[in-house]
């Protein structure tokens, strides 16, 4: 239902995009990419733009994970 990836430097875009295809192909519902340099998380949805969230915000799992959430700073302790 959920995947999560953690950026590291050597990271190049062109995989990760290539990366959260495979995920959205596969069934995954949602995919968080997290990216500890910025200090955000890129939420990816089949059929949806990403939509990217900042260290102050709150992120979900609804509907596929009903009652499920983390404040994204969490992510960077």
């Amino acid at each position: 239902v959920l995947a999560v990836e953690v950026l590291s430097p050597s990271d190049r875009q062109s995989d990760v995009d290539d990366m959260v295809d495979e995920y959205l192909e596969c069934g995954v519902a949602i995919v968080w990419i997290i990216n500890p340099r910025f200090r955000h998380v890129t939420v990816y949805r089949r059929d949806r733009s990403p939509v990217l969230f900042a260290e102050t915000e709150q992120l979900d799992a609804e509907p596929e994970l009903p009652g499920f959430s983390v404040p994204v700073e969490v992510l960077f302790r």
